[in-house]
């Protein structure tokens, strides 16, 4: 158990002191969140109040956060450890590899979800959102999107051999999901093939919960076949993970 929080704690303060890890996790969401505010505000109909569509708003960059999140910053920074070898040595070292792989795990959720937060705290604050679900809602919402892609970034960095190779599957698998999810072009403007094929991918899902939640207001329950539909992704994506994760 020392072990795992002393490695742990190193792994999060070596996130931590990276600039361009601060930026793509904390500045840059943060500034897309204000341009999303600002730029789409004028387009939902008249007797949504404002802070409604803010926490619509809100909806849509978590689920791009916590994409990229599991995509780009977790799946390659593994891959780079496992390309320069890092993962290799830890074989000849006491400490287990259960160790290693927990401890990435729980760096990249709390981590994860202290990005939730300030984002939050930017739509409550700055622009008074009214958000339908409460705090508890967001908070389990926003815990299985991250343990989701944080299980997909593993799958991605165990099956490819080169961190570049990791890079353009992350993007391959991103883009999509950017397009087809709804965070970033509305779902009502796809023809009905196109929406099909958004549903096999979980950011939608993850997207349709947070919104219906938060936006709609509805019970978290209520949105039951996304729900079990992403615990689904969630279950594939860590027995998948656990059979090509490699240290080599």
């Amino acid at each position: 158990m020392r072990q795992f929080f002393m490695f742990t704690w190193v792994a999060t303060k070596i996130l931590f002191r990276s600039r361009e890890a601060v930026f793509w996790n904390f500045l840059f969401p943060v500034a897309l969140f204000i341009l999303y505010v600002t730029v789409f505000s004028g387009v939902y109909p008249s007797e949504i109040p404002e802070s409604r569509t803010v926490a619509d708003n809100f909806s849509k960059i978590l689920t791009i956060t916590i994409m990229s999140g599991g995509l780009f910053s977790l799946a390659i920074s593994v891959s780079v450890m496992k390309e320069k070898g890092i993962l290799r040595r830890y074989k000849v070292t006491p400490v287990r590899p259960i160790t290693i792989v927990s401890g990435i795990v729980v760096r990249q959720y709390f981590f994860m979800l202290l990005v939730t937060a300030v984002l939050f705290l930017m739509a409550i604050i700055p622009y008074n959102a009214d958000f339908g679900g409460g705090v508890l809602e967001l908070f389990i919402i926003a815990s299985l999107g991250i343990l989701v892609f944080s299980s997909l970034g593993f799958c991605i960095a165990g099956i490819m051999k080169t961190n570049q190779g990791t890079i353009g599957a992350a993007n391959l698998l991103f883009m999509p999901m950017l397009f087809l999810s709804g965070a970033a072009i509305p779902v009502f403007l796809f023809p009905k093939w196109l929406k099909d094929i958004a549903s096999v991918f979980p950011a939608t899902h993850l997207l349709n919960i947070l919104q219906r939640t938060l936006f709609e207001g509805k019970a978290l329950a209520q949105d039951l076949k996304s729900l079990l539909i992403l615990i689904g992704f969630g279950i594939v994506f860590l027995i998948v993970a656990a059979f090509v994760s490699r240290w080599n």
